[in-house]
């Protein structure tokens, strides 16, 4: 069975082809437009499809659209036609608004028929709605290979509701419980991270920010608006958060204003907004997780959603968590769904048994590695690169002189391979640097990265010896994903200052030979150079989607102070002279919240 999973309700517009139960290749728009999310979030545009993802997904399994079984979309328009209240807050035309409800629901119907026109099939009675939480949720049960699971979907609405507690069993998926709006974990994310002066996307910022706060000062504030439960159930008062308002003004009179609000690196009390969010956030999941398994015992835990990307609470559930085993998918936001929509077709028994086919069995290895974006053959990489200025060069031990260039104090731009699905780059869309030098953190952000000095960055570490630099816990193929924050050891920190947080935690990316073969050796390299088995690793992006082509690395290269940039064997490397002049000008541009650490 060929089956085509699509998302464009929100954001985070995706594609996936699954073939016969396994993901053949999943892709995120954003990574072909170059539109951070794909789209912007909008009533008005759940039809712009993913055409380029939707293309490229065809081409990888060499179909014709007429070919396909199914297409499945990651939300359903008629549950919440059925389900949605108005919101008092809304804004005309908007989400929670009658007009802007209708509007939505409108422009969903159009999915089917925008699909057939792109590509020129009528794909109307093949097309299949799939509710947006339990789309979360296959996409993480059927990939996990457990045979029987919990599972968690928290974030911040689907149609009706804001998360999900489910069970999973062989091919079957049972919805347990539902939380309903306003009651939501992901909003209360959005709100507070534009509250503390960053964008609604930019929660990943504010979970770094709480590294430098109190969690205790600012509870009792935080109990005028959200009350939970021992079981994890919990209330939030929209009469205070109003969060289909654009402004914080009802935040502003609650918590009065911010210190340094232009720039969220300064100000102590933003700091301590941000913890204690935090700390509630891990104790409601905490919370959530108990009660689930007292529902259903097992061993096994899946966590789906966009709130499954906080590595803080990650930690928590699988440490303190009554689960042995806990897996979360590389992509457990909203680019998932379009895996997950099509995977809940494939095993729906009573749409197979309309179709006249058997019952579907679990598939093994559904999704094997999460590198399931383009790749580049070396003719395409030199076409590109000899069009350009600079000196190339083709490398006969690239892993060798990468590992001695890093060592030495330089930034790689790191292209290889298949590009990650999810917002975390795993080693083939790097910029990687050495973990050893505490000056690379604000190198990599002042001229690399453009952004806050007090984000903190990942360590890439050899699967191996994971364990003898952090705290890795129970063991999780999520690790693989960087999706924990693992405590690092006292006696390690000293060794690895770029790479730990202030709270003396690492978003750690375990490296396994298996799955990143090369990735692994460039580590191991470094390792044999330094005694250290470990990478400085960050995205390959400077404020735009993370690179996919090789021009798109090419043009990062070029706008930003990168040293080197490797393209499969191929290497180019910037004029020394040319970086000094570059310094002298960047120094005098940077705005003063770039400049301030923490």
């Amino acid at each position: 069975m060929r089956i085509l999973g699509l998302n464009s309700a929100f954001h985070e517009n995706s594609a996936a082809l699954i073939v016969d139960g396994q993901v053949i290749c999943a892709v995120e728009e954003e990574r072909f437009n170059r539109i951070k999310h794909g789209s912007s979030a909008r009533v008005d545009n759940p039809h712009e499809l993913p055409a380029q993802s939707i293309r490229y997904c065809l081409e990888q399994g060499k179909l014709q659209a007429s070919d396909l079984d199914a297409v499945c979309f990651g939300f359903d328009p008629e549950l919440r036609l059925r389900e949605w209240r108005p919101d008092p807050y809304a804004l005309a035309d908007d989400w929670g608004h009658p007009e802007g409800e209708q509007t939505f629901y409108n422009n969903l119907l159009k999915i089917p028929g925008t699909l057939s026109e792109l590509l020129g099939t009528d794909l109307s009675s093949r097309f299949r709605w799939v509710p947006h939480h339990m789309a979360h949720a296959a996409s993480a049960f059927y990939p996990s290979n457990f045979d029987k699971a919990a599972i968690l979907v928290v974030d911040g609405i689907g149609e009706d509701a804001t998360a999900l507690l489910a069970f999973g069993d062989g091919a079957r998926i049972e919805s347990l419980q539902h939380i309903p709006m306003p009651n939501s974990l992901g909003f209360l994310w959005e709100k507070f991270s534009k509250f503390l002066g960053f964008s609604e996307y930019d929660a990943s910022q504010v979970m770094g920010l709480a590294g430098y706060g109190n969690p205790d000062i600012y509870r009792e504030h935080f109990s005028r608006f959200l009350q939970y439960n021992a079981d994890g159930t919990f209330h939030v008062n929209n009469d205070v958060l109003q969060f289909r308002q654009p402004n914080c003004d009802s935040l502003v009179k609650l918590f009065g204003a911010l210190d340094g609000h232009t720039a969220p690196c300064r100000g102590q009390k933003g700091r301590d907004i941000a913890a204690t969010l935090q700390a509630v956030t891990n104790e409601i999941i905490l919370a959530l997780a108990a009660h689930l398994y007292a529902q259903r015992p097992c061993d096994s835990l899946c966590l789906a959603g966009g709130v499954a990307l906080n590595c803080q609470t990650n930690w928590i559930v699988k440490e303190q968590g009554p689960f042995q085993n806990v897996y979360i998918p590389s992509a457990p936001h909203d680019a998932g769904t379009a895996i997950g929509a099509a995977l809940c077709f494939h095993y729906n028994q009573t749409e197979r048994a309309a179709a006249g086919l058997a019952p579907a069995s679990r598939a093994t290895s559904v999704m094997p590695h999460p590198y399931t974006g383009p790749s580049f053959m070396d003719e395409e990489i030199e076409e590109i690169l000899g069009a350009q200025p600079l000196p190339v060069r083709k490398s006969s031990d690239v892993a060798k002189e990468v590992a001695e260039l890093i060592s030495a104090g330089n930034i790689v731009a790191w292209f290889q391979g298949g590009m990650e699905l999810g917002p975390r780059a795993l080693g083939n869309r790097s910029l990687l640097g050495d973990p050893r030098d505490r000056n690379v953190r604000e190198v990599m952000n002042r001229k690399v990265k453009h952004r806050e000095l007090f984000r903190p960055f990942a360590p890439s570490v050899l699967e191996e010896v994971a364990d003898e630099w952090f705290e890795i816990g129970k063991p999780s193929e999520s690790a693989r994903y960087m999706l924990f924050a693992c405590p690092v050891p006292e006696d390690k920190r000293e060794r690895i200052p770029a790479v730990i947080h202030v709270d003396d935690t690492a978003r750690v990316q375990t490296v396994s030979k298996d799955l990143n073969p090369k990735f692994h050796e460039l580590i191991s390299r470094f390792y044999e150079i330094t005694g250290v088995p470990m990478l400085l690793n960050t995205s390959f992006n400077d404020s735009e989607p993370i690179v996919c082509t090789p021009q798109d690395a090419l043009n990062t290269f070029n706008k930003t102070r990168i040293d080197v940039l490797v393209l499969g064997n191929y290497m180019v490397r910037r004029n020394p002279a040319e970086h000094q002049s570059a310094d002298v000008a960047e120094s005098s541009e940077q705005p003063e919240e770039m400049l301030t650490a923490i």
